[in-house]
């Protein structure tokens, strides 16, 4: 694992200078979604990327970045083969997925943004049901926060994942509860639900792009979570 620091680190942007109370915002670097959040948190952002991956880096911002090699690309196989129990889709040892483990290894919580949700009332409810590669981030932070919780039979358990949904007339955020048995997601239910002020360590995760319908509610939204 390489690490480095992009030039002139010390111009901080957006809302860096004054979140005094954030420690790291893990993300993942691509164009999009992943830019957003390492342009909001400047030199707090950590941005985990690989070997002949395109990761988008601002000048100026002086966002840490964390290359895995192969052998820690490989080591996630099986968180994702772990979350794959739930999600149940094909093609899982993508570069990409691997380094999504990453990103949410070291977060207490989560914050991802999302084009929609798959159906409600799908069989599969112990899924986080959220459509598109950024649900094996969703999922794999629901099984780490219950492994490191300990967690073996409990109801409602509301382990700090969000969701901004900037689904064209439903732009809001969402906060997953999640029911235990034996150590197994048994149930998982999205609610509307303010996600709690942005502080510590936290995975900062979602979609390619923020759509126009998205952007200014999220932005506005962002704002909020840090005073």
């Amino acid at each position: 694992m390489s690490q480095h620091q992009s030039s002139h680190s010390s111009l901080l942007l957006n809302f860096d200078q004054t979140t005094t109370s954030i420690s790291h915002c893990y993300s993942g670097g691509c164009e999009g979604t992943d830019f957003e959040w390492t342009k909001a948190f400047g030199k707090k952002s950590v941005v985990y990327s690989f070997a002949g991956h395109h990761q988008r880096v601002l000048p100026n911002v002086g966002e840490q970045v964390i290359t895995l090699d192969k052998k820690e690309l490989a080591f996630a196989d099986k968180k994702l083969s772990e979350a794959n129990k739930y999600l149940k889709r094909r093609n899982t040892k993508f570069n990409l997925l691997r380094r999504n483990y990453y990103i949410i290894s070291k977060a207490a919580s989560c914050y991802a943004i999302i084009e929609e949700f798959e159906n409600k009332t799908a069989s599969n409810k112990s899924s986080v049901r959220i459509r598109g590669g950024t649900a094996w981030g969703c999922q794999m932070f629901l099984l780490k926060y219950i492994s490191e919780n300990q967690i073996q039979d409990k109801k409602n358990v509301q382990p700090h994942l969000y969701a901004f949904c900037q689904e064209a007339g439903n732009c809001k955020w969402f906060g997953i509860s999640m029911d235990v048995k034996g150590g197994e997601i048994v149930n998982t239910d999205w609610s509307e639900m303010n996600p709690k002020k942005l502080s510590g360590k936290f995975a900062g995760i979602g979609v390619r792009a923020i759509n126009d319908s998205g952007n200014k509610p999220f932005k506005g939204w962002l704002r909020k979570l840090l005073l």
